[in-house]
């Protein structure tokens, strides 16, 4: 059995830091860190996720916030479509969005899984493998209720919890999850809308609550709420944004 590694505080102090602590400003993913993005069917959460993928892999904005200006790796694992309907939702993407798509292709990866678990042995080790091969900074996965059994069995996501967990410490990998909310209602229970069980919440660095408006001749609006900021030092606003459809572009608003 490994033991626990002890070190006396100065011991601690000379540790080798990593060149980059966070990601996103305002403290909102950090090395080793985990975000969850939620919200409502057509929300908009996946192409949100796309978004700050592309922003990482080009080292530009996402939305309001700053990156590094620098690319990271960063890898998608994709459960909910098949492989030819998210190269669908890609193409889309890229014709609009990405006009060299050669300068981000080391920074953006793919994989794409309908059976992937990530909450059994079998799955995580196919994720890890992933990871010691090609190295990303942060990987997404879209989205939570594909990759595990049951997300309101503790069993289930308390495994998908430890190893995210794990592989973070061992490998400095951030996490950005999708997400789905508890209860499709009009009242705000905040974060314990985030389904199943209340450890996720405990868990996560940051929160994102994406809820979507359909009001004026303009197309829907989105409300960013940022729920949880568990390592920002100062409070981080709501920011609201038109969804430009035809471009696949967020406008604040």
């Amino acid at each position: 059995m490994s033991q626990l590694k002890v070190r006396k505080l100065t011991e601690l102090l000379s540790l080798e830091q990593p060149s980059v602590l966070y990601y996103l400003e305002n403290e909102l993913l950090s090395y080793g860190g985990s975000l969850f993005i939620y919200g409502r069917a057509g929300s908009f959460k996946s192409f949100l996720a796309i978004e700050l993928m592309h922003a990482l892999a080009t080292g530009n904005r996402w939305l309001l916030y700053r990156t590094l200006g620098t690319p990271l790796t960063t890898l998608m694992v994709q459960a909910e479509q098949v492989e030819a309907m998210y190269q669908d939702r890609m193409m889309a993407y890229t014709q609009r969005r990405i006009s060299k798509p050669s300068l981000v292709d080391p920074y953006m990866l793919f994989t794409t899984s309908q059976n992937i678990k990530l909450d059994d042995f079998r799955g995580i080790a196919q994720l890890e493998q992933a990871i010691k091969t090609h190295h990303p900074k942060v990987v997404f996965i879209d989205c939570l209720y594909r990759v595990v059994k049951s997300t309101v069995d503790t069993t289930s996501v308390g495994r998908f919890l430890d190893d995210m967990a794990r592989m973070s410490g061992q490998y400095g990998t951030a996490f950005v999850v999708i997400h789905h909310p508890r209860k499709e209602s009009e009242n705000d229970y905040g974060f314990d809308e985030l389904t199943g069980w209340s450890g996720i919440a405990n868990w996560a660095d940051t929160i994102l609550r994406i809820t979507r408006h359909d009001l004026g001749p303009h197309g829907p609006t989105i409300n960013l709420r940022w729920e949880k900021t568990k390592n920002a030092r100062k409070e981080v606003g709501d920011a609201n944004f038109r969804v430009d459809q035809e471009n696949l572009k967020f406008l604040v608003h």
